[in-house]
This record gives C-alpha cells, structure tokens and sequence, in this order.
C-alpha cells in the first residue's frame, strides 16, 4: 500500500493511529475527523509526502493544543485545507524537536550513567513492598 495519498478513517472511534503509518510513504492526506484520538504518533515527523492532516473532533493531548492550531502570525488562510496543511506541517516540525529533544535527553542520561528503570518495573516494586508491609502488620512474616 505504498502507492496509497488519501486515508480517511473518520468517524470510525479510533483511539489511536499505529506508528506502522509511516510505512504509507506516499501518504498525502490524512483524515481522523471526530474518532477519540488522544495523543499523535511521533512518527508523523518521519512521513515526508504528508500534506493535510484532518483532526477536528479529537480530544487530542499531545502535541499540545497550540501545535494544532493556526498561530496569529499565519496569514489568514483561503479555506479549510489551507488550514490543515499547516497544522501538518506544524505537528511535523513539533515532532521532529520532541524526537530530537527525547534523543539529546538520552544520550545526557548515558553519559551521566543515569539509568532509568520503566515505570512498570517500578511499580511492580512498590506493589511487592507494600505487600510485605502489610503481611508484617498481619503477624505474617513471610517475605515475598
């Protein structure tokens, strides 16, 4: 489906779009009108034929609001698809500075030999520690 320039998937109640759409390398025009899509893959940074994003009617969280709107120094804009391809073109400039921002912050924590553990392992801690907590409060003394 490489040859695909037109996806609409609108009203469809999607939550999210799947990073393998960067695969669709001729895809010029992106529709997700009115789904229940909360935050925007990274890899629109990397889809390079993408010229119009739709995403009117998403509860959208990231990029932050002020990406995904026309800023007051944009010369006003003829009609609707002007204005979505601007915000494409803004999504796209934003998350190319995330992945840059994300890639300088990694390579500081490696050089400060700063591990960070994920956040699930870490909850899987916690969880085994208050349950050992709370086994101790019960007279309980075997550990976990």
């Amino acid at each position: 489906m490489t040859s695909l320039e037109i996806l609409d998937v609108s009203k469809n109640k999607l939550r999210s779009i799947p990073k393998e759409v960067v695969n669709l390398t001729s895809l010029k025009v992106f529709a997700l009108q009115k789904n229940k899509i909360e935050e925007l893959p990274s890899c629109f940074a990397d889809m390079g034929s993408l010229q119009v994003l739709k995403l009117d009617g998403n509860p959208i969280k990231f990029p932050p609001p002020e990406v995904l709107t026309i800023q007051e120094n944009t010369p006003s804009l003829a009609n609707e698809n002007e204005r979505d391809k601007v915000i494409a073109l803004q999504v796209k400039k934003f998350m190319k500075e995330h992945i840059s921002k994300d890639k300088r912050r990694a390579e500081r924590s490696d050089q400060s030999g700063d591990e960070r553990l994920p956040s699930s392992f870490l909850g899987s801690c916690l969880r085994l520690i208050c349950l050992q907590l709370e086994r101790k409060q019960r007279g309980n003394t075997t550990t976990v």
